[in-house]
């Protein structure tokens, strides 16, 4: 309890939000999430297309999908987080969404690998405004039973994103094939993977202008610091680094796996099992859209109902148990019977999206407000940098320079996505006391 005293100053009103009014804000922050997750993996999708217009190397269109993303998107999401705890959070996320969705439209006119750059990283630190604010407002709009829920059916952004990009992408490549192009009005004719950008980039300047109506919610459960220097991030961080360290390293180590699975498993798909890019897109989008978006609500109600009951470290204790299925589940990817591998395969994306989707519902336990959209950013920076920066590129080091064989990304796959799972797992065990300490503290210091 050194680390924060009781708020004197928090206002006394308890009443949460209307449901009317948090209701509207979810709906537009998942629909929000479900366009930032389409623009940014649908260029996993596209980048057959691309390559033949183009004539970039295989090594340009990685620097495009991994390093001009999440680079830019991990390390914009930390100065923006600490926005996020003393500005306008909808004004915050509506100017995010006007810059990703434009930079992802722009996506359309490139032409060549600097431009495409350009407007990959202008993606990045647009949709790096989102989630921090989004995690922030959630935890002021919905009181702590429900918490785990609401961030969960905000997270089905991402399954519903990436699903309708691997669904869309499959129909794109099929056409590209066709060698037909595409009239569009100012622009002239475009190819099929010009139009896809646009199409997902520009409504989302609608979606910016439905996130204003939102109310900016009271800031709840926020404790005085017993000193300015006590307040400051760093204070907490000295009280809290194991309990930070263990929970986004674990729940990172799990995305490791699912991020594995997302940007290797269309290429296992087509050189394994020679599915076309339409097969793909279709097996793919409805095993994330309804397998994973499944996954994401049950393990929040779980979680849920054991903090109902008291049980401070739920959201760790969900990710677990998460983590140890899809340790064996893993081995999906070198079943030689297609038919059970999607079954697995579902079954990976059930419980990755059962763990990850609850996970920064833990934020509200363990840190006041006023911290929560740095504390949000710092989870995200190490979910996002492990995950989708270290799982799909040590798939394609064990591919190249260990196997040394592109039939063998399966084993590539299982054995990423292995590691990641057991790893989690052992992180969140060893860090649950942690975790229990930084909750009870909060909870202690907290006087509304």
């Amino acid at each position: 309890m050194d680390a924060l005293t009781p708020a004197a100053t928090v206002p006394a009103e308890k009443e949460w939000p209307s449901r009317l009014h948090a209701n509207y804000a979810l709906t537009i922050l998942i629909i929000a999430f479900a366009f930032s997750f389409l623009d940014r993996v649908i260029l996993s999708m596209l980048m057959v297309p691309i390559q033949q217009e183009l004539h970039f190397t295989d090594v340009e269109l990685a620097l495009l999908h991994g390093f001009a993303f999440v680079i830019f998107y991990a390390i914009a999401g930390l100065p923006l987080g600490k926005l996020a705890d003393s500005v306008s959070r909808k004004h915050l996320i509506a100017c995010g969404i006007f810059v990703w969705s434009m930079c992802t439209a722009a996506c359309a006119l490139a032409r060549g690998f600097f431009s495409l750059f350009m407007a990959r990283v202008g993606v990045g630190i647009g949709e790096a405004a989102l989630s921090p604010s989004a995690f922030s407002m959630l935890t002021d709009y919905f009181p702590p039973e429900r918490r785990a829920r609401a961030v969960a059916t905000y997270q089905l952004g991402v399954t519903i994103g990436a699903g309708l990009a691997y669904i869309l992408g499959g129909l794109v490549i099929a056409f590209a094939q066709s060698g037909e192009v595409l009239g569009v009005p100012l622009l002239g004719d475009l190819s099929a993977w010009r139009v896809t950008f646009l199409l997902v980039g520009l409504p989302g300047i609608l979606v910016a202008v439905l996130a204003l109506p939102m109310r900016e919610p009271r800031r709840r459960e926020a404790v005085k610091p017993e000193n300015a220097e006590k307040g400051a991030l760093l204070y907490w961080l000295r009280h809290n680094w194991r309990t930070m360290s263990y929970y986004a390293l674990g729940f990172a180590a799990i995305n490791v796996s699912f991020n594995a699975l997302i940007a290797w498993g269309p290429t296992w798909l087509t050189r394994v099992h020679g599915l076309e890019a339409t097969q793909i897109g279709f097996v793919l989008g409805m095993a994330m859209l309804f397998a994973g978006g499944t996954g994401q609500l049950l393990g929040a109600r779980r979680s849920d109902k054991l903090l109902a009951r008291g049980r401070v470290t739920a959201v760790v204790d969900t990710g677990m148990i998460c983590a140890v299925v899809l340790a064996p589940l893993s081995a999906a990817m070198i079943v030689p019977i297609l038919g059970l591998a999607v079954i697995m395969i579902g079954a990976i994306l059930f419980f990755a999206c059962a763990a990850i989707g609850q996970a920064p519902s833990l934020i509200g336990q363990i840190a006041p407000n006023g911290l929560r959209g740095q504390v949000s950013a710092i989870f995200l920076f190490g979910l996002n940098l492990i995950g989708t920066g270290v799982g799909p590129f040590a798939v394609a080091v064990l591919t190249e320079h260990v196997f040394v064989d592109p039939m063998m990304v399966g084993v590539s796959m299982t054995v990423t996505s292995m590691v990641g799972a057991i790893a989690g797992a052992i992180l969140l065990w060893v860090g649950k006391g942690a975790v229990k300490r930084s909750a009870e503290d909060l909870a202690m210091a907290v006087k509304e």
